[in-house]
């Protein structure tokens, strides 16, 4: 029956994995081709002239000769660290802003609890349903960026940043469970992203400081030491996932105690 349930959620995402797919799809390519198209301009010279630069140029300089000069670290700087975090981030809202909102407004949400499932395996079924679309497209898309990239020539260490697409995955944990929290809460899926859009937009503004980067959460999820020194952050991964469980036995417990 469980099986029946997880078929049936899963389909209700199919479209959503389709846009996902394709979304990623499209942004794993654009890093590979503009990695090409910057070394057509004959970056390196440009960096080289730089480095007598005052001030903040010379240090942007130094960013991007590093970046440049390890094709791994490049890969990383624009697919983990930007169109993995930020597009997963409203990826994750997406589907969860709507998982129990569109079930209530269409009226089904009556019907799926007088079947033979109890409210938390309903709620634990489309808490799962939600991630592992979540999750496979993310990495399948890293795959094939890899696979693309090592095609163009591009000597990239693929272990190194599927590894490090892990923080990434745990860290979204806690956005996905957020917006599926407040679709359950307010019955509205339009508010539901908004808010969760809100509050983690808030947690992502701490991180351009220096002073409040620790607090926050994308900061950890970028993992920058574990790509430049290989130290993986168990702690910071085990925090972010203790986070997403707690968000979502909080949602579960809402939606247990909701008539419908």
């Amino acid at each position: 029956m469980k099986t029946t349930l997880f078929k049936k959620e899963l389909k209700e995402h199919r479209w959503m994995f389709i846009i996902g797919f394709l979304f990623f799809f499209v942004t794993g390519l654009i890093v590979v081709i503009s990695y090409q198209f910057m070394q057509s301009l004959q970056v390196d010279e440009l960096l080289t002239l730089m480095e007598d630069a005052p001030g903040f140029l010379a240090n942007i300089a130094d960013e991007f000769a590093l970046i440049f000069q390890d094709h791994t670290l490049y890969v990383w700087s624009q697919w983990h660290a930007k169109n993995m975090l930020q597009g997963g981030t409203v990826f994750a809202i997406v589907l969860g802003m709507g998982v129990i909102s569109r079930e209530t407004n269409r009226g089904t949400i009556s019907y799926l609890v007088t079947k033979p499932f109890s409210k938390k395996t309903i709620y634990l079924m489309k808490g799962l349903t939600g991630v592992t679309t979540l999750f496979t497209v993310i990495l399948c898309n890293t795959a094939l960026l890899l696979l693309i990239a090592r095609m163009a020539g591009m000597q990239i260490h693929g272990l190194r940043l599927v590894v490090g697409s892990i923080p990434v995955l745990i860290g979204l944990l806690p956005i996905y469970f957020t917006a599926m929290f407040f679709s359950n809460l307010l019955d509205d899926t339009v508010k539901a992203g908004l808010i969760t859009g809100a509050l983690w937009g808030l947690f992502s503004l701490l991180g351009f400081f220096s002073q409040t980067r620790a607090f926050s959460p994308f900061t950890y999820m970028r993992a920058w030491d574990y790509i430049l020194q290989q130290q993986f952050p168990l702690l910071s991964v085990l925090i972010l996932g203790s986070i997403g469980i707690c968000i979502f036995y909080l949602g579960m417990r809402k939606f247990e105690n909701r008539a419908f």
